[in-house]
């Protein structure tokens, strides 16, 4: 199972990235800071985010670099 995980200075501006992608078979979201740290990860559903990045994450779940990403700070 994977647990949420919350950095402690975790701010919401400072996120510039948002990723998915499988720990075993959990579809686990991850946003990144411009270090690409992780800031917070959390479980979702494949149907919480597009169809397209969630069949990406699908075929990538086995390699080693698996992460999608889904979003970008502009």
């Amino acid at each position: 199972m994977n647990r949420p995980y919350t950095s402690s200075i975790y701010n919401e501006s400072l996120v510039v990235a948002k990723y998915i992608g499988y720990i075993g078979k959990d579809l686990t979201l991850f946003e990144v800071n411009d270090k690409n740290q992780t800031m917070k990860s959390y479980p979702i559903k494949p149907a919480d985010v597009a169809e397209e990045h969630a069949s990406k994450a699908k075929a990538q779940q086995h390699t080693a670099f698996n992460q999608v990403k889904i979003w970008t700070r502009h």
